[in-house]
């Protein structure tokens, strides 16, 4: 299925097509924009498309990559649940459109039955990130070196920022789903605050909602916004992350492999390209008195925390950064791109 660009002088002309504007598109194509100024592509796009409308795909958080007869999708939809013997039919009837399906959030024990599902690859972690020049929008968002940071420090502290979900007017399935997230991180920051005292820093997201849950862990907007966040990712911190509804796993994986930090989560659902693994790049842990102790331990081990912390930079850097994360998708497909990350 690869073809050979190597006695093609002239970069490969790509057009892009999006089917939103969905945010978590917009690393995708970030990467593409920045190939196209690299001059490694000459990049076409095209306006949006109701892919979904049109029973191309079941939703329309999708890009699409046309290279010359070949045409690549890019699914960044939230989720990493089962699916009905009915939708695994009618997706396999959309992979017959496409070369290579790359998904976020790709658990292939979800697809077992489907029919072209050989055509789907992993495509990693995903955050809201952009570049100037993106031609998916003209926001003035967080750049690659907004998140990027790679410090290590002699002594750190556990981090846990995040928020709850408002399970209100969802099906009974849904909210049952919903609940168990909140519970756990609700669980996870008291447990680390019991165990560590002033070795933790955690709250949730001020909402109407956590004031009627866990009114005692909101935290002021000042120290929950995103550049708060950010600023305090490239301090002295070891990182707490909970997956999100529907199992999958959140931006700020993401992010913390951006900022070079130690991780600590829930098992990871979904397969991730390049190795990325426990032990190596995170640590587990199922229930909250597990997270506190995970983490506690961690916190004791500056050592293996720098492992970390190098591990992740180094996977960002290969395989989450926009351009990298592109960049590695079309080397599946092309012979002769570049192997390096320009």
């Amino acid at each position: 299925m690869q073809t050979d660009m190597a006695a093609t002088k002239a970069p490969p002309l790509c057009r892009v097509r999006l089917g939103s504007a969905a945010p978590q598109l917009s690393q995708v194509a970030a990467g593409f924009t920045l190939l196209g100024q690299k001059g490694l592509l000459r990049l076409g796009c095209e306006g949006p498309r109701d892919f979904q409308g049109e029973g191309l795909y079941g939703h329309n958080v999708i890009l699409e990559a046309r290279l010359g007869d070949t045409l690549l999708a890019y699914d960044l939809a939230d989720g990493c649940g089962e699916i009905g013997e009915k939708d695994k039919e009618e997706f396999g009837r959309q992979l017959e459109r496409v070369a290579f399906y790359f998904k976020r959030n790709f658990a292939p024990k979800r697809y077992e039955g489907v029919k072209n599902r050989r055509r789907m690859r992993p495509l990693g972690l995903n955050y809201d990130v952009t570049c100037p020049g993106n031609f998916m929008d003209a926001r003035r968002g967080y750049t690659p070196e907004d998140y990027m940071s790679h410090n290590s420090y002699p002594a750190y502290r556990g981090l846990f920022l995040t928020r709850l979900w408002d399970p209100e007017g969802l099906d009974e399935q849904a909210a049952a789903g919903i609940e168990g997230v909140n519970a756990l991180r609700i669980g996870c920051i008291r447990a680390c605050r019991e165990a560590l005292g002033e070795r933790f820093h955690g709250g949730l997201e001020d909402s109407f909602y956590v004031q009627k849950a866990a009114p005692d862990l909101a935290l002021p907007a000042a120290e929950t916004n995103k550049s708060a966040f950010l600023r305090r990712l490239k301090g002295n911190y070891a990182c707490v992350t909970t997956g999100g509804p529907r199992h999958c796993a959140g931006w700020e994986m993401a992010e913390f492999c951006a900022a070079g930090r130690a991780i600590v989560t829930e098992p990871l659902r979904a397969v991730l390209p390049g190795g990325f693994s426990r032990g190596g790049n995170y640590i587990n842990f199922t229930t909250p008195e597990e997270c506190a102790g995970q983490l506690a331990a961690l916190l004791d081990n500056v050592a293996a925390i720098h492992r970390m912390e190098a591990a992740n930079f180094a996977y960002y850097n290969e395989y989450v950064r926009p351009d990298a994360m592109v960049l590695r998708s079309l080397r599946e497909v092309w012979a002769g791109f570049p192997k390096e990350n320009a």
